[in-house]
């Protein structure tokens, strides 16, 4: 089952750069890193792992008979907008080059996400939909004991979290995965998962946030970014409602649909002096005060 997945993610990978017929795919697959044991893939078996991709990946792969018989991924689009599966492509990426990893230093990785070990017991709960007992720390308050429901979970910004609800209060939480010192899952409550989701839609619940707090009202925010830091904005957007609304050779302006929100702040102030907020005059007026607070620091 594990090499099976590892072909999938293989296959997914080679067909994302270019098409190819079954004998460059065979061909290619003998001379992995992955393929251990340098074993053959014969026609019957890559046409079983390739319905097994199709399915486990939700890809489409089709091969165009007319042009030589080359294999090709249909939906890439929606593929690159699979965050899950870059993900696992990443971490295949990873695995593949692990061998050259151990021999030699060719590959620095920023610290991974810290209380990873919370992930399986809170993914297992939120597919049975149990509760879970938890002890809480936040920076603000003593340990909490909390009865939690969980709906799903994020990695933002190399951290884990589990948003939910809070069973005492049944209200909305965004719950840090290293603030929880211990975890133990509860029983069922199907009765619940309605209640919840009705509230909080994964697929939408952060859209028009930066990171993962939710305060203060969506806006239009327009911002101005000198070069070159702009051609940088362009290539990873702050935002996917970013969009350009104005060039020129020394600037870059453009607008967000985003909540103005602590974390969203500190990414803005992350570009130093290239990027200057325009609109709207309140959002404006609260980076000069935030600014003007960190110049008295100095002084």
């Amino acid at each position: 089952m594990v090499q099976k997945f590892k072909f999938c993610l293989w296959l997914v990978d080679l067909l994302t750069v270019k098409p190819l017929t079954l004998i460059d795919i065979q061909h290619k697959w003998v001379n992995s890193t992955l393929n251990d044991r340098q074993e053959e893939l014969p026609e019957r078996t890559f046409s079983r792992y390739r319905r097994d991709t199709e399915s486990l990946l939700n890809v489409d792969i089709q091969c165009d008979k007319r042009n030589g018989n080359i294999y090709f991924i249909a939906n890439k689009e929606e593929l690159q907008s699979n965050r899950l599966l870059e993900w696992l492509r990443m971490c295949y990426r990873l695995t593949n080059l692990s061998k050259d990893i151990k021999k030699k230093t060719v590959v620095f990785l920023d610290p991974a996400p810290p209380a990873a070990e919370h992930l399986e017991p809170i993914l297992d709960a939120i597919e049975r939909h149990q509760s879970m007992q938890l002890v809480y720390k936040s920076h603000y308050k003593d340990p909490q004991d909390i009865s939690f429901f969980p709906v799903f979970v994020r990695l933002c910004h190399q951290r884990w979290y589990v948003i939910g609800l809070q069973l005492e209060t049944m209200k909305e939480r965004v719950l840090a995965f290293e603030r929880i010192s211990s975890m133990n899952n509860g029983d069922p409550r199907p009765d619940l998962k309605q209640i919840a989701l009705k509230r909080i839609n994964p697929a939408d619940y952060f859209i028009h946030n930066y990171g993962v707090l939710k305060e203060h009202k969506s806006q239009f925010i327009k911002i101005r970014v000198t070069w070159p830091q702009n051609a940088y904005i362009k290539d990873v957007p702050l935002h996917h409602s970013q969009r350009v609304i104005q060039e020129t050779e020394d600037y870059s302006d453009f607008e967000l649909f985003i909540s103005p929100t602590f974390d969203f702040i500190q990414a803005l102030l992350t570009h130093r002096e290239t990027l200057t907020v325009l609109s709207p005059q309140t959002f404006k007026e609260e980076m000069i005060d935030v600014l003007k607070n960190m110049l008295a620091n100095y002084q």
